[in-house]
């Protein structure tokens, strides 16, 4: 039986809902509900935390609820606590580079500059897989990037994300299932062939 650790990423509160930088809260909400779980607030860790069985394997679904630039903080913790100090981690955040809606799955890369992604290779180290989730590149060049990332998705926008969003968990479940190097090959491999065809 193998362990994963699913984390998404995000800001905690209502003004942060439905923002660029929050969509890896949202996909991980979304997959929860999708396997009727509930999450769970655990205190002394600051995270909100959701277990699944999946096959013949089990994953824990973590919400670190600190602030995104302290997303790692509290991981290796909560991670022992829960008996998961060994299992493969996936973590789900935002991308600017990529448009809105598409994704691509990399592993043991740097951070690139996402805060969240770097908090948790401060805590944790390199070795896990990222799905990255497009939001989109700003288009007004006097708007700062935080203040980009911290704005609101329109209605089309989430719309867009929403069509996808079962291709989302296809993705997740494909990493459980086949692993990382399979699943990146596969499906970074289809959209591009989706953007050249």
């Amino acid at each position: 039986m193998a362990k994963f650790s699913i984390i998404g990423l995000g800001n905690p509160g209502e003004a942060y809902n439905n923002t660029r930088h929050n969509v890896g809260f949202w996909l991980i909400d979304s997959f929860a509900q999708k396997n009727n779980l509930v999450f769970q607030r655990h205190e002394k860790s600051c995270t909100e935390i959701a277990k699944l069985n999946f096959s013949n394997d089990q994953a824990i679904l973590i919400k670190p609820m600190n602030f995104m630039n302290e997303s790692g903080v509290n991981l290796p913790s909560i991670l022992r606590l829960k008996g998961f100090g060994d299992s493969k981690t996936i973590v789900l955040h935002d991308e600017m580079t990529l448009s809105l809606g598409r994704v691509k799955i990399t592993q043991n890369r740097g951070s690139a500059g996402h805060n969240g992604v770097k908090s948790i290779i401060d805590s944790v180290g390199h070795n896990f897989t990222r799905l990255r989730i497009g939001i989109g590149s700003k288009k007004k060049a006097q708007q700062t990037l935080a203040d980009y990332v911290l704005s609101k998705f329109s209605a089309a926008e989430k719309c867009t994300l929403e069509s996808k969003k079962s291709s989302f968990f296809e993705i997740i479940e494909s990493l459980i299932r086949n692993g990382t190097e399979r699943t990146m090959n596969f499906y970074n491999q289809t959209q591009k062939t989706e953007t050249t065809s």
